[in-house]
């Protein structure tokens, strides 16, 4: 097309925008004056406006319209487990209702599409834009519930928000106090769009709403029908890797609303982040102003303005009181170069907040002076008189310091007048400010129990999600050193990595107090991390920080971070906990990075282990005195014992040696501590040592599930049910979303004869993870108790499927014995690979003692490490009566009742 055809043809389209559609007809037929192809290119403009507007406008505008015509739609009916109550309103895509949630019994908007269910393009346009604004976790962005269907109609369950829209409220002056909250909280959703590449297109006051309740604002339509397309090249369902969200804004394609667009907006070039600032320095503008920056009759007239003005007016005629650097502020945002407007939405936060603070420090300094003078008694005449006096000549004095001195005794009772006032006046500010502070700390909410949410990969890189991931567990780990909080554990607060649940959804489901998420990335040398701290019962950002760190100091970020929290959420820490939180010390990078790699690869087979310990030796190589690395390499080794293809025997060495080098290195770290311990119960048989060096880890890591975990192990082991049951419990409430955590519940209670109470346990462990083997394995263990058999042949049957050793056609072959079915069970266990225990377990249930004793008795000269849990076994109850057992006993240093 040619360049006068296309001024021409946005001429048009801006023109018949402006106008109800029911008159636009008529005008394109007038302005396109037979041009038919030109009519024929603006119509689809048009039409696709339409269809990206479905929540633009809030749907209470036209609602009474639409129920007057008996447009009453849905409402009455239930759909899925939502009850429609009511039309709201009705855009291009599609109708919005207020329903009710049935389950939760919580007010709900429920959007649906039109009926385009044909077009196959459009539907998945659907879905797409409601993932793309699912992935917006933030407290000022709407909510979004559920994606789902309904008689073949896309639907989008979000929450409903009762308050106003910014529209609305301009109907009244907002103060400047106010407008300052309302814009910061309004940048801080761009900012979090922005940091994944959604472009909103559309700021404007009637997507803007604020919350009846509490003022908190709420940015509408974000994503929706504009900006957004996925990376479709990742299966749906990869949950361990980011969402990649690209813009698919195409140039000469006008999109928004006029007043607000962007120059390049309203040229139909292609846009980024930079016209979302454009877009709210209009609206901030409006908010102080009461009208926006350009304005005209026509569509033509404002773009005209917004294209070749060279400045808005200037704010001081609508606001003389106005701070000078809000101007500067806005001033800035509306720059027409776009290169010399701001760049992120994230500077303009700061300079939004920066003022905000010192707006608010003025007038704290403000009401304490006129709080101290309304105190402050004037002087009468003779006060006036005795404390001017008259004036000394400097010859009646030997020295300036005696003239001081003879005036003082000459006018004592003004001087002490003085310093009285001084003194009254200093007092009224510290009592104003205490005060002050009082307040702010009775008002904020309290919190003592908190989730870390993992920290979003800003580097565009999926290969560098172990990074983000391993700064996610170092803030969890810090955190979990305080013993007065509660800190939710990593397994726990990864299940929510991409998840499009709101954060008070989240925050209940964990029953927390807050929550942190945020942000890391990794330039060169560089790491930068944006921490955000979320109360749950207001929802509003109570602290945010950013960090720009050395990559060598990643250890004093971490640990500078988790004070900042604990700071700011009024935890008093002890002096240990003080003194390790600032500790750390720096780190060679590279040692860092293998020592997060390694991390990634703890996991329960033997490749993973093996590759686990190759990085974690990498680091150690890079920095022999990193303790966290040595740390990490006993765990490794310690799991290669249990879950790869080493015997416990072969692992022992290694295991050992990289704990007590941690220690030595560090006497501080828990997991250092829980290593040595495990390594002395699975192997040494050392039960008292094994608890002394829990108790240590315990007293260093409070709120680590890990060790409390291998405690209840250990109790349990030793036969101390009651302890073990209360400690798993401990670590079921910091870690309630763990399958491993449900499993181990499910395995203690097995082992204390509860087994009704242990099945909802391993199911739960199953519903969570359900490849989670041991679950399987356990559960099956129960129902061969409970005497349900067929259905325990089934779970070791699925649990076949996860695993090729022969655990599980052992535990088959003991339920063969246990219904008569000898031979089958012999013919199992011939040649079978699996844990001299469970192979003795066997041949309990088939009655050959001899067997299971001298497979037993191997299994200890072998110092196999699951021998453990011989004494409080269910399996192994057929042995105790027998002489032998008590020997086994005392070989492996358990006490004897």
């Amino acid at each position: 097309m040619q360049n006068s055809n296309w001024i021409k043809l946005k001429q048009i389209f801006h023109a018949a925008l402006a106008m109800p559609s029911s008159e636009r007809e008529d005008y394109l037929a007038k302005a396109c004056d037979g041009d038919l192809l030109l009519k024929a290119e603006v119509e689809p403009l048009l039409k696709s406006h339409e269809e990206t507007n479905f929540v633009d406008k809030p749907g209470y505008q036209a609602a009474a319209q639409m129920l007057m015509e008996g447009q009453k739609g849905r409402i009455g009916e239930t759909i899925g487990h939502y009850r429609v109550l009511s039309l709201v309103g009705e855009g291009g895509m599609g109708q919005v209702y207020l329903a009710e949630d049935t389950k939760l019994h919580r007010k709900v908007s429920l959007k649906f599409s039109a009926h385009f269910t044909q077009d196959q393009e459009r539907v998945r346009r659907f879905t797409l834009e409601a993932r793309a604004i699912s992935a917006l976790n933030h407290p000022n962005i709407v909510t979004i519930h559920e994606i789902s269907e309904e008689d073949g109609r896309q639907f989008i369950a979000t929450e409903f928000i009762e308050g106003q829209t910014l529209r609305e409220r301009l109907r009244s002056p907002i103060a400047i106090e106010e407008v300052l909250e309302i814009a910061i909280q309004v940048t801080s959703a761009l900012v979090a769009a922005h940091q994944i590449k959604i472009i909103h297109r559309d700021i404007k006051p009637e997507n803007i709403m604020i919350r009846r309740a509490d003022g908190l604002v709420k940015v509408l339509d974000f994503g929706i029908a504009k900006v957004t397309e996925r990376d479709q090249s990742r299966e749906q369902g990869d949950s361990e890797n980011a969402t990649v969200i690209k813009t698919n804004t195409t140039p000469g394609v006008v999109m928004g609303t006029v007043a607000y667009m962007s120059p390049e907006q309203a040229r139909g070039d292609a846009v980024d982040e930079r016209t979302d600032i454009w877009s709210l320095g209009v609206v901030i503008y409006e908010m102080v102003a009461g009208c926006t920056p350009f304005v005209g009759t026509t569509s033509n007239e404002i773009l005209s303005g917004i294209l070749s003005r060279q400045s808005s007016p200037s704010l001081a005629r609508y606001s003389p009181s106005m701070p000078e650097r809000l101007e500067e502020i806005i001033d800035k945002a509306l720059t027409k170069n776009r290169e010399e407007r701001y760049q992120t939405s994230h500077d303009l936060l700061i300079d939004l907040k920066r003022l905000q603070k010192t707006l608010q420090l003025r007038a704290v300094s403000e009401r304490s002076e006129s709080g101290a003078k309304s105190q402050v008694q004037p002087l009468n005449e003779s006060d006036k008189l005795n404390f001017v006096g008259q004036v000394t000549p400097l010859t009646q004095s030997a020295s300036s310091a005696g003239y001081i001195v003879n005036q003082v005794r000459s006018h004592k009772r003004g001087v002490l007048i003085v310093f009285a006032l001084l003194l009254l006046l200093a007092a009224g500010t510290f009592i104003y400010a205490l005060r002050n502070r009082q307040t702010a700390a009775s008002a904020q909410p309290e919190i003592k129990s908190l989730a870390v949410l993992p920290l979003n990969n800003l580097s565009g890189d999926p290969s560098q999600e172990y990074f983000a991931d391993g700064m996610t567990e170092a803030l969890i780990s810090n955190l979990a050193q305080i013993r007065s909080l509660k800190v939710i554990p990593r397994t726990s607060a990864m299940r929510y990595k991409g998840s499009s649940k709101s954060l008070p959804e989240i925050a209940r489901e964990l029953n927390v107090d807050a929550l942190i998420e945020g942000s890391v990335q990794r330039s060169g040398e560089r790491v930068q991390v944006t921490a955000r701290l979320i109360p749950a019962a207001t929802e509003s950002l109570l602290w945010s920080r950013d960090y720009d760190r050395d990559l060598s100091d990643i250890l004093k970020l971490q640990s500078e971070v988790a004070r900042a929290i604990a700071n700011e959420i009024r935890i008093q820490l002890s002096a240990d906990e003080q003194a390790r939180l600032t500790s750390a010390r720096s780190v060679n990078p590279q040692a860092h990075d293998a020592y997060l790699r390694g991390l990634s690869h703890i996991k329960r087979n033997e490749d993973d282990l093996s590759q686990a310990i190759q990085y974690f030796e990498r680091a150690i190589q890079l920095s022999p005195d990193y303790a966290a690395a040595h740390a990490g390499l006993s765990d490794a080794w310690i799991q290669r014992g249990i879950w790869g293809a080493k015997q416990f025997r072969e692992v022992e060495p290694p295991a050992r040696a990289a704990a007590l080098k941690a220690v030595e290195l560090d006497p501080q770290l828990g997991e250092a501590h829980a290593s040595l311990s495990r390594i002395k119960s699975l192997y040494d048989w050392d039960w008292a040592g094994a608890e002394q060096d829990l108790k240590r880890a315990l007293e260093l890591d409070p709120g680590s599930s890990y060790v409390r975990s291998v405690n209840a192990d250990l109790l349990m082991a030793l036969g101390r049910h009651t302890e073990a049951i209360d400690e798993i419990r401990r670590v079921e409430q910091l870690d309630p979303l763990s399958s491993d955590t449900q499993s181990s519940f499910g395995r203690i209670l097995y082992r204390a004869r509860r087994y009704q109470e242990a099945i909802p346990h391993l199911q739960r462990s199953l519903e969570l993870e359900p490849r989670n083997y041991s679950a399987y394995v356990r559960l099956g263990d129960v129902y061969a108790k409970l005497g349900r058999y067929d259905e325990a042949i089934t779970v070791f049957e699925k649990a076949a499927q996860l695993r090729s050793d022969g655990m599980h056609s052992a535990r088959i072959a003991r339920v063969y014995a246990l219904i008569g079915r000898q031979r089958e069970a012999r013919q199992l266990l011939i040649g079978v690979k699996a844990g001299a225990f469970d192979i003795a377990a066997a041949y309990v249930a088939l009655g050959d003692k001899d067997e299971a004793f001298r497979i037993l008795e191997k299994a200890i000269k072998e110092h196999n490490s699951l021998l453990i849990y011989l004494k409080e076994d269910p399996s192994l109850d057929g042995l105790h009566s027998d002489p032998r057992w008590k020997e086994l006993l005392r070989r492996m240093n358990f006490p004897l009742e």
